[in-house]
C-alpha cells in the first residue's frame, strides 16, 4: 500500500468532527442513570454523582506544596535572565565564540582548591587571523596562573601557524607525595614557548617547539615543623631548563563539536638539557584515542577510549629534576586523586568515557581511569593500577570543549574538577 499523507482536507473535516462533539450536549449522571429502563429505583439526592467537589487546597496541602511554591518563584529570576539572554545573546546558546571578548573561568580539581578569574580574547588582532589571549586565574593561597598567547597563520596551504606563549604560575602550596605522605612546597615558574604547528596532509599534523623555563623550589608555608619529613633540601633551589619538542598527529576522527567515531594517534618526545649544569634527558610519549558509537543508537553516544604511555630516561648528570618527571593524578588523568599524587620515571594511564548528549551543547560522562607509575618497564603490573571513576557534564562549542564539571571518586578522595581542559 502507498504510503498515505494528511491532507488539507483530512485536517478540515477533523476540527469539523472535533467541533461537533464539543457542542454536543453532555448526558448527566441522571440520564444516564434513568434511561435505565430496567432501573425503576428513585435516585437519592445524596447520591454521589450528584454531589459537587472543590479542587482548592487545605491548610496541610498548602503547607505540603510551600517548598514547591518557593522553589518556583526562587528560580523564576534564572528563567527571566536566561530568557532574555537568549534573546538579545543567542550566540551563548549556540557554542559560538565572536570575534573578541571576555569570559569568566573557575577552576578546581587542579592543583588549587578553587580558583577564579577570566579569559579575554581577540581572533583578528592588528590583522586577520591573527589570534590573541590572555587568561588569568588567582586562587586559594595566593596561587596565581597567567597564560599569554599569541597566533601567526604563517601558510594557508599547509594550515601553518606560529604560536608565542609564556605562563607565569605561582603555588605556595603544590603536593609532593613520598609513598603515602603528603608534602608541600613552594612553586614558582616562568615559561615562554615558541611552537610551530603545520599539516603535512588532510589526517597528519606535526608540532616543533622550543620551550625555556624557569622553576624555583622553595618552603612552603604550609609546611609544619613538626612532621618527621619534610620536603627535601636537596630538590630546593633554581633550576633553568631548555626543551626542543617535536610531535606527529594522525587524525582519523570523525565529528566536529563532538567526536563520534574514529582513531586518533600521537607520538612525541622532548629533549631538555639544564642550563646550571650538565644534566640531560629524553623523553617520549605515545597515546592512542578511540570512539566507537553504542549500536543501534544514534552516534552522538559514543564511548571513548585512552591509552597514553610517557617516559623519561637520563642522558647525562646525576637526576632528571623532580617536577619533569612523569606524574599521574589531577584533572586530566588520574581524576579521582590529588594533583600529581603519583611520580616516577614512567607513567601509564587507560581512560573509558561514555558521553552522550543532554543538549546540543552539552554532554553527560560516566568514565573510569586506570593508571601506574614506574621506573623501569619490568615494574609494571595488574596488581599496580591505581583507579579513579566519576561522572560530569561537558559545554561543547563548534571547535569542542568549552568546559567541564566533574565529580570523580577513588580509594583515597572525592574530588570536584571544574576546568577548561579537555581529558581526550
Amino acid at each position: 500500500m502507498p504510503h498515505q499523507t494528511i491532507g488539507l482536507k483530512h485536517l478540515l473535516g477533523i476540527v469539523i468532527l472535533l467541533l461537533h462533539l464539543w457542542t454536543v450536549p453532555v448526558a448527566s449522571a441522571t440520564d444516564v442513570i434513568s434511561a435505565d429502563s430496567t432501573d425503576t429505583t428513585a435516585i437519592p439526592e445524596d447520591h454521589p454523582n450528584l454531589q459537587p467537589y472543590e479542587t482548592t487546597y487545605n491548610i496541610a496541602q498548602h503547607i505540603l506544596a510551600l517548598p514547591s511554591t518557593l522553589f518556583y518563584w526562587g528560580t523564576r529570576p534564572i528563567g527571566w535572565g536566561v530568557q532574555y539572554a537568549e534573546t538579545r545573546f543567542p550566540h551563548l546558546f549556540e557554542g559560538e565564540r565572536g570575534d573578541y571578548g571576555f569570559f569568566p573561568l573557575f577552576e578546581s580539581g587542579s592543583q588549587v582548591r578553587f580558583a577564579a578569574g577570566a579569559l579575554l580574547f581577540h581572533q583578528h588582532l592588528f590583522r586577520q587571523n591573527h589570534e590573541a589571549r590572555i587568561q588569568f586565574l588567582y586562587g586559594t593561597d595566593n596561587y596565581w596562573d597567567v597564560n599569554a598567547q599569541y597566533r601567526v597563520p604563517v601558510s594557508q596551504t599547509y594550515s601553518s601557524e606560529l604560536l608565542f606563549s609564556g605562563n607565569y604560575k605561582r603555588n605556595p602550596r603544590h603536593r609532593f607525595f613520598i609513598d603515602d605522605s603528603r608534602l608541600f612546597y613552594s612553586a614558582e615558574d616562568a615559561t615562554f614557548r615558541v611552537r610551530y604547528n603545520s599539516s603535512l596532509s588532510a589526517r597528519l599534523r606535526m608540532q616543533n617547539s622550543v620551550t625555556y623555563s624557569n622553576h624555583t623550589a622553595r618552603t612552603s608555608s604550609a609546611e609544619l615543623q613538626d612532621k618527621p619529613i619534610t620536603f627535601p633540601d636537596e630538590l630546593k633551589g633554581n633550576y633553568e631548563i631548555l626543551t626542543f619538542g617535536n610531535q606527529f598527529t594522525l587524525d582519523f576522527r570523525r565529528g566536529e563539536m563532538r567526536k563520534v567515531s574514529g582513531t586518533q594517534l600521537i607520538a612525541g618526545a622532548d629533549l631538555a638539557t639544564s642550563l646550571k649544569n650538565s644534566t640531560s634527558y629524553f623523553t617520549y610519549h605515545i597515546e592512542a584515542h578511540q570512539f566507537i558509537p553504542v549500536p543501534f543508537l544514534p552516534e552522538s553516544r559514543r564511548f571513548g577510549i585512552r591509552g597514553k604511555l610517557l617516559k623519561s630516561e637520563l642522558l647525562s648528570g646525576d637526576e632528571i629534576p623532580f617536577f619533569d618527571l612523569p606524574t599521574l593524578g589531577g584533572s586530566r588523568d588520574l581524576r579521582g586523586f590529588r594533583s600529581d599524587r603519583f611520580r616516577g620515571n614512567g607513567a601509564l594511564i587507560f581512560t573509558a568515557e561514555y558521553r552522550y548528549p543532554m543538549w546540543d551543547v552539552l554532554d553527560v560522562t560516566l568514565f573510569m581511569d586506570q593508571g601506574q607509575v614506574f621506573n623501569n618497564f619490568s615494574d609494571i603490573a595488574f596488581d599496580r593500577f591505581e583507579t579513579g571513576y566519576g561522572f560530569g557534564v561537558h559545554l561543547l562549542t563548534a571547535k569542542g570543549l568549552a568546559f567541564r564539571a566533574e565529580m570523580a571518586f577513588s580509594s583515597e578522595t572525592t574530588r570536584y574538577i571544574l576546568s577548561i581542559t579537555p581529558t581526550f
